[in-house]
């Protein structure tokens, strides 16, 4: 999945809002800090690096021994610690935060955006496997026919959820009674850009909510 490019949207940066709105909404220590008003300045909400702490134990539970986080800095220095902590910690759960710093924490949204995408992404993708979704099964062998359960649970969580894309897209295709819909998945960029996969994905998993298809 890219990395959070420098011209996104403004309604990206809404949806990462409501996401830690929502998942960090009842945590004590930031109680003082939450809900974030997405039309105030990230880096207001930021500045003591809490919050990243925080946004990393909930994608990652107890990667942060929160008892080494300063809850009450009284110094950049204090601020900066966190701020390492967070990064140090995002890195080892497999975030690419080598082109962010403490600094660029501190002046930059972008920088700011862009860790927190990393962190939620790794958390999303954590729960990818059969163990939390033994639906998964079904994906088993499309790929090669001696493929075992061992050898799937091996899998990186970003082939499984390209996996599992491309055969809901098959499966339409088959209920459109044809063997391809014209879109392959292979890899989360230029493939999806125009937004006709999501499209038809939608429409594979709730058919009667909102989009109708002209199998044409």
């Amino acid at each position: 999945i890219p990395r959070l490019p420098k011209n996104y949207e403004i309604e990206e940066e809404e949806v990462f809002v409501q996401y830690i709105n929502i998942v960090l909404a009842d945590d004590p220590h930031l109680s003082s800090l939450l809900p974030i008003d997405h039309k105030h300045n990230i880096l207001e909400y930021t500045k003591t690096g809490i919050l990243f702490c925080k946004l990393v134990n909930h994608s990652i539970q107890g990667i942060i021994d929160e008892r080494v986080v300063n809850f009450s800095p009284q110094s950049e220095v204090e601020e900066d610690e966190n701020y390492m902590l967070a990064l140090n910690s995002a890195k080892a759960i497999g975030c690419r935060v080598q082109d962010i710093t403490t600094t660029s924490l501190r002046e930059s949204p972008h920088a700011v955006f862009e860790l927190i995408w990393e962190i939620i992404k790794v958390g999303l993708l954590s729960n990818l496997s059969l163990q939390y979704h033994p639906t998964f099964i079904s994906l088993l062998g499309l790929n090669a026919q001696d493929e075992t359960v061992q050898s799937f649970s091996k899998l990186a969580p970003l082939v499984i959820l390209l996996r599992w894309f491309n055969f809901h897209l098959s499966k339409l295709a088959s209920e459109f009674g044809g063997d391809s819909l014209g879109v392959v998945i292979t890899e989360f960029g230029e493939d999806i850009q125009d937004g006709t996969p999501y499209i038809l994905l939608l429409h594979r998993l709730s058919p009667n909510s909102f989009i109708t298809l002209d199998s044409s």
